[in-house]
């Protein structure tokens, strides 16, 4: 059981906390006190906070001697009994549509999503509820930033549809192509000549053990084992990938070059 130091401690740190939020406390419409509306973020961490408030009251009440309670003036009973606000959790929600439209919301209820689309819509809506451990590694763009996480939105207290999928208008994260097509050989594990002229400018030679190229590019060094493919780009980058990797990235298509007869 915590003793009546502890107590008061705790008690005065949770005063701080509050003058904190009534201090941030931006009400919906004007209309509402500070702790009174369950749909603003603030009034719901209003409301707890003086819940617990009221619980260190109680327990401060049952450890102190009737004498040091009237004579505290410090000792604070509240006059009337405050009903705690039901505290409701903001969902995010991702949705896609039949033409394959897709959005963000973050709402307290799976109906204020419903409410912006027409029936037609409603019967072919895919919902789901983004887990709050995912909301990091979800990019939107801003066209202020760049990019924001979906984390970030968030601590913003953003509410309705935050985010929705559509062509980018940034800049840096805009697709591109290559404008010319890379270069690639196959190193089988015998190939080593080959392998070393491919390399060129970058000096690249058979490691001793392992049978393995040792490659010196640009960008660091690196080694290569048989069964790798190695590329090299317009501006010589090499790169090397396994053969799954390989046939993810690159479709092989035909070379015209000088052959020796």
């Amino acid at each position: 059981m915590k003793d009546q130091r502890t107590i008061k401690k705790e008690k005065q740190r949770m005063f701080i906390i509050l003058g904190d939020l009534y201090d941030e406390h931006k009400p919906l419409d004007y209309k509402h006190p500070a702790g009174s509306n369950s749909e603003c973020e603030t009034c719901q961490r209003i409301a707890k906070c003086s819940d617990i408030i009221n619980k260190l009251e109680k327990e401060i009440d049952k450890l102190e001697p009737k004498k040091i309670k009237q004579a505290s003036l410090a000792y604070y009973e509240p006059t009337q009994k405050r009903v705690p606000i039901k505290v409701n959790k903001f969902k995010v929600f991702h949705v896609r549509t039949k033409e394959g439209n897709e959005y963000y919301y973050r709402v307290l209820t799976k109906k204020e999503v419903l409410k912006d689309f027409d029936k037609d819509e409603l019967k072919h809506l895919e919902l789901t509820v983004i887990e709050e451990s995912d909301w990091d590694s979800i990019v939107l763009e801003s066209g202020k930033q760049g990019f924001v996480i979906l984390q970030t939105i968030i601590r913003k207290d953003k509410t309705g549809r935050i985010g929705e999928k559509s062509y980018s208008n940034v800049k840096s994260i805009k697709e591109c192509t290559r404008k010319e097509s890379d270069d690639f050989i196959f190193y089988d594990g015998e190939n080593h000549e080959e392998v070393i002229v491919f390399c060129e400018p970058s000096p690249a030679q058979q490691t001793k053990k392992g049978n393995k190229i040792h490659i010196v590019s640009k960008r660091g060094s690196f080694a290569i084992e048989p069964e790798t493919y190695l590329t090299k780009n317009a501006v010589g980058r090499l790169d090397s990938y396994d053969k799954e990797e390989f046939e993810e990235l690159y479709n092989i298509a035909e070379k015209k070059v000088w052959i020796s007869i």
